[in-house]
């Protein structure tokens, strides 16, 4: 089964850079980038916001731990974001694609 894993990143070039990266090591069979959105959180002892991109690589499920361990090699963040989204349904031809893409 695949996930789609959701990934905020400071700014379009990283997240460009780690999507193409997570691809070439076959981490991920494909990358969808959003360039900006507003994010707003707790950091420290203050409430933040900033803008993010965000990044979603398709993936099998059990990728979580080479794409976290990864993430955490290659991020700016000190904790960056990494959220396992089961797919629930996906199409034969497309995942028999992204299958075939990550061998």
């Amino acid at each position: 089964m695949i996930s789609l894993f959701y990934v905020t990143a400071p700014d379009l070039k990283t997240a460009q850079t780690l999507g193409k990266n997570a691809v070439e090591n076959k981490l991920a069979a494909c990358a969808n980038i959003f360039p900006i959105m507003q994010s707003i959180y707790h950091w420290g002892d203050s409430v933040e916001t900033s803008e993010e991109a965000v990044l979603i690589l398709k993936a099998p499920k059990d990728h979580f731990e080479a794409l976290e361990k990864w993430l955490h090699e290659n991020h700016p963040y000190d904790v960056p974001c990494l959220i396992e989204l089961p797919a629930g349904k996906v199409s034969t031809p497309y995942l028999s694609w992204l299958n075939d893409s990550l061998k």
